[in-house]
């Protein structure tokens, strides 16, 4: 039978005793102060990326994506301003609101990654475009070149009715 000497039974009650010593003194309430990253990537636990923050040629960049790593939601600085999209679990863009150089702007679009409808408020006032199955303009509703009301009918070729 083996037998432990008084020695080692002495060194490891002291080990014992630091670490007890040391996770005591631990302060649980630490800032670290500023972080400073180009990315930071959060994994679910099959080590998939579900958020992404990052840097982008026009600012920061906030990416969430579902358990199967498909973005679903972007937050990002452009180069108008920013912007937020939404996509479906396979990754189509469905809706867009953000900002162009002249004003707001939203999008919404068919799973297949078509715009349906595009609204804009501008300086010479807002839009609403109504697109068909094909992608092309069949209803407008914007101001003319007076300020005044005008509703543009097109036909399925995108000409004006």
């Amino acid at each position: 039978m083996n037998r432990i000497d008084i020695k080692s039974a002495v060194i490891g009650a002291l080990c014992v005793v630091i670490i007890i010593l040391l996770l005591g003194t631990t302060q649980q309430d630490v800032n670290y102060g500023d972080i400073a990253v180009t990315s930071l990537k959060l994994v679910n636990e099959d080590n998939v990326v579900v958020a992404w923050l990052g840097v982008t040629e026009h600012g920061g960049l906030l990416r969430i994506g579902n358990n199967y790593g498909v973005p679903v939601v972007d937050l990002e600085a452009n180069e108008d301003g920013g912007g937020v999209g939404f996509a479906t679990n396979r990754g189509a863009t469905i809706s867009y609101l953000g900002a162009e150089e002249e004003g707001g702007t939203m999008g919404i679009f068919t799973n297949s990654g078509i715009l349906g409808v595009h609204m804009a408020a501008l300086e010479i006032g807002s839009l609403i475009d109504i697109k068909g199955k094909n992608g092309k303009s069949i209803i407008t509703l914007s101001p003319d070149a007076h300020g005044d009301g005008s509703i543009i009918l097109y036909d399925t070729h995108g000409n004006i009715r």
